[in-house]
């Protein structure tokens, strides 16, 4: 009796690993959004290509620096895009986990008639860029790399922009930037944003039939461990913690949220949250628009590209002195 209960627990154990294992397998590697991918769906593959081509450098930067978190990463595949504003400010877009620059491209081509020029780039794991997602916890250090090399190269000040994970991670680098000092981050826009790290995987894993109720913070904690942001997040980001609306709090630029009031992937509340918690926080709830949609249905994209475009041109302009040099390895 005895032995057959062993046995019966030593194959739920390994069930339990195995179930643990795949999903963080999955997680850590995102499905790719390419020019392949887009051209078998005959959609546009870079900016040349949109209805209103816009011309664009393609450059691989070495946004590693001297950091030892990020020495395992490649080179980082970047879209320099044309904006029709000199003026403007230089827009640099984050994708959300499974999307990249090709996703971006729904987004540019209503940010670059208010921008001098926007960014986009592939984080580790997304798209074209080599290596497993790092779960969001090391990226913000690549995008304060990546805005650096910008305000140089541009001589404008910066918009960080995203949706779901780079929402996230472009209000932490526009926390961690203004507290560094040199950067002039004067707006930050957060599409379906989420606070905590566990929630859009689990709501992923539900909306797809994966097993979600029993594994994700097993997984989650075991991730959390091996990257060092600790089993209960609290220690990712130098110590800070993981929670976006924490820093949201602690941003020094007006931020706008964009979010669709059905999504399942990213909880509206996160999004409604992490607006009021922002001191130049404001909410545009878009009724009826999911996670992927907001820039795909005619509807939602005109709400969207309205709030975008008097976002952007309602931040006080500011003029950054220097001369450009290309000093982040092309």
């Amino acid at each position: 009796m005895w032995g057959l209960l062993a046995l019966l627990g030593l194959g739920l154990v390994i069930a339990l690993g195995l179930g643990a294992w795949i999903t963080g397998h999955h997680l850590r590697r995102p499905p790719r959004k390419t020019y392949g991918w887009a051209l078998a769906r005959n959609l546009p593959g870079d900016p040349s290509e949109l209805d209103e081509s816009l011309a664009f450098d393609a450059l691989e930067l070495d946004l590693r620096a001297d950091d030892p978190e990020l020495k395992g990463f490649d080179l980082s595949p970047v879209w320099d895009v044309e904006g029709r504003d000199p003026s403007g400010p230089v827009i640099i877009w984050t994708p959300g986990w499974g999307d990249s620059r090709v996703g971006a491209l729904a987004r540019i081509r209503h940010l670059a008639p208010v921008a001098k020029r926007v960014i986009a780039w592939d984080p580790p794991g997304q798209g074209e860029a080599s290596g497993r997602w790092p779960m969001a916890v090391r990226e913000d250090r690549m995008l304060m790399h990546l805005a650096r090399w910008a305000q140089r190269e541009h001589g404008a000040a910066l918009v960080l922009a995203g949706s779901s994970m780079g929402a996230g991670l472009s209000i932490v680098s526009a926390v961690r930037l203004a507290e560094a000092e040199g950067v002039k981050v004067v707006g930050v826009i957060a599409e379906a944003p989420y606070r905590r790290p566990t929630a859009p995987a689990r709501n992923y894993l539900r909306a797809t039939g994966h097993p979600h109720s029993w594994n994700i913070q097993s997984v989650y904690a075991l991730m959390g461990l091996r990257l060092g942001a600790g089993w209960d997040w609290s220690k990712a980001h130098d110590g800070r913690g993981f929670d976006r609306g924490a820093w949201a709090s602690e941003l020094r630029c007006p931020l706008l949220v964009l979010h669709g009031d059905r999504d399942v992937i990213s909880d509206p509340e996160d999004g409604q949250q992490i607006a009021s918690n922002a001191p130049g926080g404001e909410l545009v709830m878009i009724e009826g628009g999911g996670h992927n949609d907001l820039w795909l249905k005619p509807e939602f994209e005109r709400r969207c590209s309205a709030a975008v475009g008097r976002f952007v041109q309602s931040l006080a302009p500011v003029p950054i002195a220097g001369e450009a040099g290309r000093e982040a390895g092309e």
